[in-house]
């Protein structure tokens, strides 16, 4: 089992540079009194500055931690001390399978509460639902009617008096489709804010083009009955209703697969972090994105059970769309060893690909994709991008930080790398190496 983990997948679960160097500090044996584990869980008590050792225990099935210790970090820093420990020298940990009972109550606790979870809801009063659907559905009309007004009234006087306009120009307006229950819009409105406020040169064809893709959005919600159900589906997310997920789970298939994760990062906005996490499933062949958002605030609901390059025997639901892409748990099995995975060979291909998805789903910004036989290539006038054996190019992602860490990692050689292409350019997560998997640190502000 310790095979199935590397130093630095383990880190990237720390919630700071300062965890993690404590973590590192606390992978010796010498810290721990006891230390344990077995075929799904690893324990140890780790001497502290109390009288009594820190409990530390994880659920190697589902990557969750507790501790003893009073630290809000999490996971803490004994936890990644253990985890480390066990990854880097697991002969120091006596396995058995019967735990001590502070870990086998944990354990037990863990499992009563997914059971619970799994049994069926009480019966929904269906009458009451249509009356809260039918009322919001209300809210969301007036709210979009307001907002077609104002995009007209953009288009009649002209895009460049934007540059003028106060920040809070846009503000008023998302704030208004926030009260509409419009949150997809809302976000429409921030990124317009985004563009009109940067200092691209091209900034008026960009705000242009989003705004056509919203009012396109907003006709297509007006006629929705005359559009196919999955592209319906597709439509309603993108203005903000959500689908809960005990639905999901009930009337959608199930995809079990060999699930590869490929690479995640955080997208910070004001009051928000979207935590996206790719996986590719090696028998299906696709993609799967799996999204969870927290407040700043309360980082702990973000999803750990996922590092980055180990392969997770798992089911997924994916939610309806003409192009399905997100996706969310159903079960998880075990880990599994990772098979290779094949990549797009050129350049051109990436594009073709992203010229299918967007002619199916048009609002889709961003693609997974995996390409192999590139190299990294400065160019004076574009700045530093992927180049293929046909010498075609594409940038890389402005928000990529780690071009010194890529360059050095693929050393003028032919690389395979797994990341997101956008119009915006090639934003790299992921790269495949003579000594595995390597991901990269990225974290956007938005």
């Amino acid at each position: 089992m310790s095979t199935n983990y590397t130093t630095e997948q383990i880190l990237q679960l720390a919630p700071d540079e300062a965890s993690k160097k404590s973590g590192k500090g606390l992978a010796k044996a010498t810290h721990w009194v006891t230390l344990g584990y077995s075929d799904s869980a690893i324990w140890g008590e780790c001497q502290g500055s109390g009288s009594k050792p820190y409990q530390t225990r994880i659920d190697l099935d589902n990557m969750a931690f507790k501790c003893s210790c009073p630290s809000r970090k999490f996971p803490c820093k004994h936890a990644l001390g253990l985890f480390l420990l066990y990854a880097q020298n697991i002969n120091v940990l006596t396995k058995t399978d019967d735990p001590p009972d502070w870990v086998a109550e944990w354990l037990a606790g863990r499992a009563t509460k997914q059971a619970k979870q799994s049994q069926p809801k009480a019966p929904v009063n269906e009458a009451a639902q249509a009356k809260r659907a039918e009322k919001r559905e209300n809210t969301v009309q007036a709210g979009l009617t307001d907002i077609s007004l104002w995009l007209n009234d953009i288009i009649r006087t002209g895009l460049a008096d934007l540059k003028n306009r106060p920040y809070h120009f846009f503000e008023q307006m998302a704030a208004r489709m926030v009260d509409a229950q419009a949150m997809g819009v809302a976000r429409y409105l921030q990124l317009f804010a985004s563009t009109v406020n940067s200092s691209d040169s091209n900034w008026s064809s960009q705000l242009l083009a989003d705004m056509a893709k919203l009012h396109l959005l907003i006709e297509s919600y007006q006629h929705l009955d005359q559009l196919d159900p999955t592209l319906q589906s597709d439509i309603r997310a993108l203005i903000g209703w959500t689908q809960k997920k005990e639905n999901l789970l009930e009337e959608r298939p199930a995809v079990r697969d060999n699930w590869f994760v490929c690479g995640q990062y955080m997208d910070s906005q004001s009051q928000l972090v979207t935590q996206r996490i790719w996986l590719y499933g090696e028998t299906s062949q696709q993609f799967a994105l799996l999204l969870t958002s927290a407040h700043p605030s309360n980082l702990i609901a973000l999803d750990r059970q996922w590092l980055t390059g180990t392969t997770v025997d798992a089911d997924l639901v994916f939610y309806p769309s003409v192009y399905p892409l997100r996706a969310i748990l159903k079960a998880r099995y075990s880990h599994a060893d990772s098979k290779p995975l094949l990549g797009l060979n050129s350049i051109a291909a990436v594009y073709q690909v992203f010229q299918t998805a967007i002619m199916q789903q048009c609002w889709i910004t961003q693609l997974p994709i995996i390409i192999e036989n590139v190299r990294l290539h400065g160019n004076t006038e574009q700045g530093w991008g992927l180049q293929d054996t046909t010498q075609h190019y594409v940038n890389l992602s402005p928000t990529f930080t780690e071009i010194w860490h890529l360059l050095a990692i693929g050393a003028g050689k032919p690389m395979k790398l797994f990341g997101e292409y956008s119009e915006a350019g090639f934003l790299p997560l992921g790269i495949w190496h003579t000594d595995g998997y390597q991901y990269f640190n990225v974290s956007l502000n938005s």
